[in-house]
């Protein structure tokens, strides 16, 4: 059986902060569960800025701004992931609820999106 499924990863970031020493945004998040050995994973970026993007320790192809961007993360996802964007420019004024110190992405960073696809189906990030 087809099946597809997409897993928003927009909100619940972790703020640039000092203590990084740049302008970096963090998203934690863990394999999903229930993969067949057949599922290809496709992590989906639209930013209307450039952007560099890390997967754990592994740095993955720029983001162009304004361009659709796909990577597929099959065999790089593991159990626990840390996902990092790195704006250029940097972004500014970022509100940050202090009870969780996380939040959704600033809009000029648009939307990251993990999707679940089963063998044979076209992607486009759209879930």
């Amino acid at each position: 059986m087809s099946r597809s499924h997409a897993i928003n990863l927009s909100a619940a970031w972790l703020p640039p902060d000092a203590s990084r020493g740049r302008d970096v945004w963090l998203r934690r998040f863990g394999r999903p569960a229930g993969l067949e050995e057949t599922d290809r994973l496709w992590l989906f970026i639209e930013s209307a800025v450039d952007c560099g993007v890390h997967l754990g320790d592994e740095r993955l192809p720029d983001v162009i701004a304004g361009r659709r961007w796909r990577c597929e993360v099959t065999g790089r996802l593991r159990l626990r992931n840390e996902l990092a964007l790195v704006p250029r420019p940097a972004t500014v004024g970022v509100a940050v609820d202090a009870a969780r110190g996380r939040v959704s992405l600033p809009v000029g960073l648009g939307r990251v999106i993990l999707q679940i696809e089963s063998a044979g189906l076209a992607t486009d990030g759209r879930g």
